[in-house]
């Protein structure tokens, strides 16, 4: 059973779907209605790090694309202070295990390393692809 607000789900399936017709509903970079805002704030609630995406307060939420996944969107939360910040909503349905927090932190620390290389290797080699040796 997910509980989100005031809305009783009997199954994580049946609380995905709804959460997912609210990003269907919306364009990208559209603040969602009021209704909309109350039952995302629910599920805000249930997000491991909801103080700090709270942060000074909420003016509103929006749908916008992911930045790393194109064809997802996300809610960014609008703070009162003008920052903003994304949340996944996945993590308010399913709390993340340690080692999976632990693997992405890890993810993060190296990240700029990898694109260094990255770069460095093929500006070096003018892009050509070591394997199958093609651009």
């Amino acid at each position: 059973m997910i509980i989100i607000g005031n809305e009783v789900f009997k199954t994580k399936k049946a609380a995905i779907e709804r959460i997912r017709g609210i990003f269907h509903s919306y364009d990208t970079d559209e603040f969602l209605d009021l209704k909309d805002e109350v039952f995302i704030r629910g599920l805000l609630e249930n997000h491991p790090d909801t103080d700090q995406k709270k942060g000074c307060g909420i003016a509103g939420i929006k749908v916008t694309q992911n930045p790393y996944f194109k064809r997802n969107k996300t809610f960014v939360i609008i703070r009162i202070d003008g920052t903003e910040t994304d949340f996944s909503f996945q993590k308010c349905i399913t709390k993340p295990k340690p080692e999976t927090k632990f693997r992405a932190a890890c993810r993060r620390a190296i990240a700029p390393y990898i694109i260094k290389f990255k770069k460095e290797f093929f500006s070096k080699n003018e892009d050509i692809c070591e394997i199958t040796e093609s651009r």
